[in-house]
């Protein structure tokens, strides 16, 4: 690998604009030279007038802005300057784009979008017992009605699933920021794009915890004969990929070049679940010690604060839970091939352009093989013994192999709270089971304190 000097990134590619009511929404890929391994890169975009008046500024973290407050009468370009600690790199600039307004407001499609995720909430906590009656306690509970239906399922076996164990969801809220309006395709047609943070409280033993997750959603509406309704909820970063009624395992957790794994056979230590498929109360906590361990504090520290950073894959668990023992836990590398399961490594080189991992850095059954097989780390077989920092694996009923891992940030009055890159960043290990207990269960769930050698 060539030792290259660390600089400013280079331009960003690909600028493409999605013009909205008053707004416009601009994506574009990173630069293909980062400038220097491991920089965080951001992103200054400016929006201008034909004849290069600059008329908003905004900054951004991801390749991705939403910019408000504009004239629909006027034509716009987006221009993105990526830059790191080491400078900015060129601008780079898009085509024209002209706002247009939608029938009937942004305000209104917005006000949808929330009431339906309230809708949703309610659902959840019990406030309303079905879809029918969350649609019907909403002044606008015709226009999601069935894609609520949709959902019944999952959401109500979710709820259930908590209350056997006296566990319940106290609260579930959404917020709305950086949300475009826009015309779809045909006149027919139209797309909210929003960043949606969704906050629930679980209460435990009469303390309550709070999960969150925060996602760029598109929500798509058809309007015909005057009639409103909400046909899809997606992620916007996948146009067109939209996510089933729980949120099916494939969609969150999907393994990056496993596809040699065969059914594990060495995992005799995965916790042993109920008939409800939870963890079995095992009491009193198992005492261990064992030398040579990752730093497990760093570790969750680690994850816990940068849960919010950009995912690298479509599927991103497994390489978060990796950076997280390699930045936060100090486990070293293990040299070899990519594929191999006893090597373990990241390197980006030609200023960053280019990444390369091995599969056990990437895929979790692949991690799982190798932090158990060639660490000889040590599974933990009693929830109450799951420590900060530990690695959890999940296999699913409908999968061949372990296809999830998370960090533990905390374990607490019986209840593992976890950190990680999924459909929740923060969340419960009795929230994960009760999500996917209706549709597609949890099989096996495996606890690995991480040795560094």
């Amino acid at each position: 690998m060539q030792y290259v000097l660390p600089s400013a990134p280079g331009p960003v590619e690909d600028i493409a604009v999605s013009a909205g009511d008053k707004g416009l929404l601009a994506r574009w890929n990173p630069p293909l030279s980062g400038g220097a391994a491991g920089e965080e890169t951001g992103y200054t975009v400016k929006v201008e007038t034909t004849d290069g008046l600059i008329v908003a500024e905004v900054e951004s973290t991801v390749p991705r802005a939403v910019v408000t407050g504009l004239d629909n009468s006027r034509a716009y370009r987006v221009a993105v300057t990526a830059h790191n600690t080491f400078g900015n790199g060129p601008v780079s600039r898009s085509a024209l784009s002209q706002p247009t307004a939608v029938s009937g407001g942004p305000d209104l499609y917005r006000t949808y979008v929330q009431d339906y995720l309230k809708a949703r909430g309610r659902i959840t906590t019990g406030g309303s017992l079905t879809a029918g009656d969350a649609a019907s306690e909403s002044a606008h509970g015709g226009v999601f009605r069935e894609l609520l239906e949709a959902q019944e399922e999952g959401l109500v076996g979710a709820r259930e699933a908590l209350e056997k164990r006296g566990q319940s969801y106290r609260s579930a809220s959404a917020e709305l920021s950086d949300v475009l309006v826009r015309r779809g395709e045909s006149t027919a047609e139209v797309i909210v794009h929003a960043t949606v943070k969704e906050l629930e409280t679980i209460r435990t033993d009469g303390v309550d915890d709070e999960t969150e997750a925060r996602n760029d959603k598109r929500f798509t509406f058809t309007v015909k004969n005057g009639a409103v309704v909400l046909l899809t909820e997606a992620d916007d970063a996948s146009a067109g990929l939209t996510l089933s009624p729980t949120a099916a395992a494939e969609a969150q957790v999907e393994s990056e070049g496993s596809e040699d794994a065969d059914l594990p056979a060495d995992d005799g230590d995965a916790l042993d679940l109920d008939d409800d498929g939870f963890p079995v109360n095992d009491g009193v906590p198992l005492v261990t010690t064992l030398a040579s361990v990752v730093d497990g504090n760093g570790t969750a520290n680690w994850a816990y604060k940068k849960r919010g950073t950009k995912w690298e894959y479509k599927q991103d668990c497994t390489n978060f839970v990796s950076k997280a023992l390699y930045y936060g836990g100090h486990m070293k590398f293990r040299n070899g091939g990519r594929k191999a399961d006893h090597s373990w490594w990241q390197e980006y080189y030609l200023f960053g352009t280019i990444k390369n991992k091995t599969y056990t850095w990437s895929a979790a059954e692949n991690l799982r093989r190798h932090v158990t097989k060639y660490r000889h780390s040590q599974t933990i077989s009693k929830a109450s013994s799951a420590k900060v920092g530990d690695i959890i694996f999940f296999k699913w009923k409908s999968e061949k192999v372990y296809n999830h891992a998370a960090v533990v940030r905390a374990n607490s009055r019986g209840e593992i709270h976890l950190v990680q890159h999924g459909i929740k960043e923060l969340i419960t290990l009795s929230d994960v089971i009760a999500c996917y207990k209706k549709k597609d269960p949890i099989e096996k769930v495996l606890i690995v304190r991480v040795k560094d050698r």
